[in-house]
C-alpha cells in the first residue's frame, strides 16, 4: 500500500471536509455505541431510510426530497410507519417501490421483535445483524452501523473501492485502519472524510480533471509529506450531509 500517498491525500480531504461541513464532521467524531445505546425508535428509522433511499442513487438527489420523504413517512414514527397500508405518498415523492416497502416492512420488523431487543440483538452481534433489515445488505450494513454509532467502521461503496485501487490497499478496511491509527482518529470518520471529498468531486476545485488526476498530482517530499497542494478556487460551504441537526442520529 502507498501510504505516503494516501495519507497525502487524507490530508487534503480532511481539510475540505472541516471547511465544507464542520458540523457534520464534528458529529461523526462524537459517534459511540453510547451513541447507539441512547438511539430513539425514531432516529433509527430516520438512519435506516436514509442508507435504504442513498443506496445506488446520489447523496444529492436522496438530500433534494428526504425532508419530504419524512413527512411521507409520519416523521418516521416507527409504529405509524409499520401501520402504513398505502405507500402512494412516499411514492408521490420517489417512484422507488421497492425502496418504500422496504422501510415500511423494516418497521413492521422492528415492532414484531420490538426495538429494545433489537438493541440488545444488535449490540450483541454487531453489524452482521442489521443485514437482517430489508435492504440493508454487506455494504450497507456498514453504512448503517456507523451512522448508528454501532461501529465505527469503513463502507466498501464505489469512491472507497477505487481509492483502494488507486493506493494499492489491501482492503477498505485495512485502508480506513491504517489512516486512522496515523490521523489518531476512527475508521468511521476516515470513511466519511474520504467519501466526502469525493462524492464532492473535490478534486475540481484543485484544477483536476479526474480522481485519479488528483492522486497522480499528489507531490511527495522526502521526509514522507504531502506538499500541501492550494484549490483552484475556495472550498466554499458544500454540504455532502443531508438535512438534518447532527443530533438526530
Amino acid at each position: 500500500m502507498d501510504r505516503t500517498v494516501a495519507a497525502a491525500f487524507y490530508r487534503e480531504a480532511k481539510r475540505y471536509a472541516h471547511e465544507a461541513d464542520p458540523e457534520l464532521l464534528d458529529w461523526f467524531k462524537t459517534l459511540s455505541r453510547r451513541s447507539f445505546r441512547r438511539l430513539t425508535p425514531r432516529q433509527f428509522m430516520e438512519e435506516y431510510a436514509w442508507v435504504v433511499y442513498a443506496s445506488g442513487f446520489s447523496y444529492k438527489t436522496v438530500q433534494g426530497v428526504f425532508p419530504r420523504l419524512r413527512r411521507a413517512f409520519k416523521n418516521f414514527d416507527l409504529d405509524k410507519v409499520a401501520r402504513m397500508r398505502t405507500l402512494a405518498p412516499v411514492l408521490s415523492v420517489f417512484r422507488n417501490k421497492r425502496k418504500a416497502r422496504f422501510v415500511r416492512e423494516g418497521a413492521r420488523t422492528l415492532v414484531q421483535r420490538g426495538f429494545g431487543e433489537f438493541k440488545r440483538n444488535v449490540l450483541g452481534t454487531g453489524p452482521d445483524a442489521l443485514a437482517e433489515l430489508p435492504g440493508v445488505g454487506p455494504i450497507t450494513k456498514n453504512h448503517l452501523a456507523r451512522n448508528v454509532g454501532l461501529a465505527s467502521v469503513a463502507k466498501n461503496d464505489r469512491w472507497i473501492a477505487r481509492l483502494v485501487r488507486l493506493f494499492d490497499a489491501e482492503t477498505h478496511d485495512r485502508l480506513a485502519s491504517l489512516l486512522a491509527r496515523e490521523f489518531r482518529t476512527k475508521p468511521g470518520v476516515v470513511d466519511y472524510v474520504l467519501w466526502k471529498f469525493c462524492a464532492d468531486r473535490a478534486w475540481e476545485k484543485y484544477g483536476a480533471v479526474s480522481l485519479q488526476s488528483f492522486v497522480r498530482r499528489l507531490r511527495v517530499r522526502g521526509d514522507g509529506r504531502a506538499n500541501r497542494l492550494k484549490p483552484a478556487v475556495g472550498v466554499g460551504s458544500v454540504t455532502g450531509s443531508r438535512p438534518r441537526s447532527p443530533t438526530a442520529a
